[in-house]
C-alpha cells in the first residue's frame, strides 16, 4: 500500500469517527422555542417543563430543571438542545438542555 492511500484511509477514518462522535453530542443541533414554564407530576416528584406549540418538553440536566422553576407559567423563547436521553418522564414527548432564554412578558 502506498503512502498516499494510506494517508487517505486515515483521513476518511478520522472524519467519520469525528462525523459519528458529534452526531452523537447532538453537537449543532440547537432549536429555538416559544413556550410557558409548567410544572408537572406530584410531590414529592415534580419536575420542570417548557409547553411549547402543544408539546411538552423535558428539562436535563437537573441543574438548569431547578433553574426554570423559578420561571413557572412566565412565557419565554428558549435556545434548546435536543437530546436523546431515554424515555422522558410522564407527560413529555421529549426532552431538552435549554441553552438560554429571554422572557417575553
Amino acid at each position: 500500500m502506498s503512502t498516499g492511500a494510506f494517508m487517505k484511509g486515515r483521513l476518511f477514518s478520522g472524519a467519520l469517527l469525528a462525523f459519528l462522535l458529534a452526531g452523537c453530542a447532538g453537537l449543532g443541533g440547537t432549536q429555538t422555542l416559544r413556550g410557558t414554564v409548567r410544572i408537572y407530576g406530584n410531590e414529592p416528584h415534580t419536575y420542570a417543563a417548557i409547553e411549547s406549540g402543544g408539546r411538552v418538553y423535558g428539562v436535563y440536566p437537573p441543574g438548569q430543571e431547578r433553574e426554570l422553576r423559578k420561571l413557572q407559567g412566565r412565557e419565554a423563547e428558549f435556545k434548546v438542545r435536543p437530546l436523546d436521553a431515554g424515555a422522558p418522564p410522564p407527560f413529555c414527548d421529549s426532552m431538552v438542555s435549554v441553552l438560554s432564554w429571554k422572557l417575553l412578558h
